[in-house]
């Protein structure tokens, strides 16, 4: 049974046991910025926008990299790094780009590519993917990527 009191005045909600002490039950920053659970549940447009703020602006200046995603049962995707922005279109309509590389897939094994869990050459090797074109390419895109700054200090005094 929830009582006035057990919340916190602050907003992180209730203790669902009474009359804890908080040292019992911290609430404080997580200690993992990517939790896997979290990207499981993002559909595939959040994860290549989830992606483009990793991108080492500065570093990949001179990039010029097209890939196209073609996911099973999806609208094609195509995603370009240029100018050290990554950004994605849906679609092949005049703001898609050439692709160096087509990659055919299911979501899956796009997450599992996206989120460093497996190469593409092992994804195409065990007939997970179909890639058309310069695989060589879909990795210098991943190798512009930064990784999250656990300590990004989301408000600031």
């Amino acid at each position: 049974m929830l009582r006035a009191g057990d919340g916190d005045r602050y907003g992180t909600g209730f203790r669902y046991r009474p009359r804890v002490p908080r040292s019992e039950h911290p609430v404080g920053t997580p200690t993992t910025t990517m939790a896997p659970d979290l990207l499981r549940a993002l559909t595939p447009d959040q994860l290549f926008d989830a992606l483009a703020i990793r991108v080492d602006g500065p570093r990949s200046w001179d990039a010029d990299i097209c890939v196209r995603w073609n996911v099973k049962d999806q609208d094609p995707v195509g995603m370009r790094l240029r100018n050290g922005v990554l950004t994605h279109v849906t679609g092949n309509g005049p703001a898609a780009c050439e692709p160096d590389v087509e990659v055919t897939l299911d979501e899956d094994a796009l997450r599992a590519l996206l989120l460093g869990e497996t190469p593409l050459a092992d994804l195409v090797e065990q007939g997970w993917a179909k890639a058309d074109g310069d695989l060589a390419k879909v990795d210098e895109l991943l190798g512009h990527l930064g990784e999250p700054d656990p300590d990004f200090a989301i408000v600031t005094p």
